[in-house]
């Protein structure tokens, strides 16, 4: 999750009516939390459409994903995704395969060491269920 960090314009009575992006912290596919600050010209529900519909990026070193599930509806993928960050996993939308299943990972690595040791351990507290998948 990330925290948006926003610039107000503020009507009379203090209700916000507009606001800019001034900085992003850990940067995802949804914000968590909402912080305002400052002045600006942007609608609030422009920015905030803005970032609930751009996906995580893949480091192109991540070749190795703990998958929770996998889903023909997208919608059901995301939904999981957000579950699972609220659990505090770093998950995201690994991929989608060649039958339209998106598939949602726990973690991404780089490292196949750690994540075959982050798998067992997710497969004893988590899901034992859970699979690596390796691109």
């Amino acid at each position: 999750m990330s925290t948006l960090i926003l610039s107000p314009v503020l009507t009379n009575n203090g209700t916000i009516i507009s606001a800019s992006v001034s900085s992003f912290a850990g940067f995802n596919d949804e914000v968590e939390d909402v912080v305002v600050i400052d002045e600006s010209n942007i609608p609030v529900k422009d920015i905030i459409t803005k970032v609930s519909n751009t996906k995580p990026s893949i480091a192109s070193s991540d070749k190795f994903f703990i998958i929770a599930g996998s889903f023909s509806n997208e919608s059901n993928a995301t939904r999981l995704v957000s579950k699972l960050k609220s659990q505090g996993f770093d998950a995201l939308i690994a991929d989608t395969n060649k039958y339209g299943m998106y598939r949602v990972a726990f973690l991404a690595f780089s490292n196949r060491v750690k994540a075959e040791n982050r798998l067992l351990a997710i497969r004893d507290e988590n899901n034992p269920k859970a699979w690596l998948l390796v691109k």
